[in-house]
Order: C-alpha cells, then sequence, then structure tokens
C-alpha cells in the first residue's frame, strides 16, 4: 500500500477494515491503545486536523479522533497524555519541543 497514493491506499484500507478480525491480535500487540499503561512516561499528540467524533473517516487511526480516544484512555488509567490539534481546549505545550523540554525538567 502506498500512502501517497490515496486512491490505492483508501481502497487498500478497506480491505483491511473488512479483513480486522483476522489482524486482530497483531493490533492488540502493537496499538498504543492496547500498550498504554499508568507507569509510562506522559504522550503528546499533535494532529493538523480537528476530532470529527462520529463522522466517517478515511483513515480512522491516524485521526485526531484517535487522538481524542486514546487521551479518553490515558486519563481514565492514570497515564498523563496531552493533546494538540488546531483550537484544543485545554493546550499546555504547543510544540513538542516545548512539551520535550518542560517533560524532561520534572
Amino acid at each position: 500500500m502506498d500512502p501517497n497514493d490515496k486512491k490505492t491506499r483508501d481502497t487498500r484500507f478497506a480491505e483491511f477494515l473488512e479483513k480486522r478480525e483476522s489482524v486482530l491480535k497483531w493490533i492488540k500487540t502493537y496499538s498504543p491503545y492496547e500498550l498504554v499503561s499508568k507507569d509510562d512516561p506522559p504522550v503528546y499528540l499533535i494532529y493538523s486536523g480537528v476530532p470529527a467524533i462520529g463522522q466517517e473517516q478515511k483513515d480512522p487511526t491516524h485521526t485526531a479522533n484517535y487522538g481524542v480516544k486514546l487521551q479518553e484512555h490515558c486519563q481514565a488509567i492514570g497515564s498523563e497524555c496531552e493533546l494538540v490539534y488546531p483550537n484544543a481546549p485545554n493546550v499546555k505545550h504547543k510544540t513538542i519541543a516545548e512539551f520535550l523540554i518542560a517533560t524532561l525538567k520534572k
């Protein structure tokens, strides 16, 4: 799958979704959602687009929607997670550099 070829990418992603059950064990093995734990360092997520929860997405795993859900999961398990996207509320650090400097100074 060529991520730069949107036509191929989108059809291949649809194929992936159809066969999701057959790769679910790999998703659970490599998914940040599955792997994050309370004792992990803080997570910083930055997206160029805004969340559109409940709306169809061509690539849901790589949208701000995923970031929202990952942040909710992190908060539920007690792991620090900062989510940044255009006009996001409660942004402490506008850039990854600011986040890293502040985090490493703790």
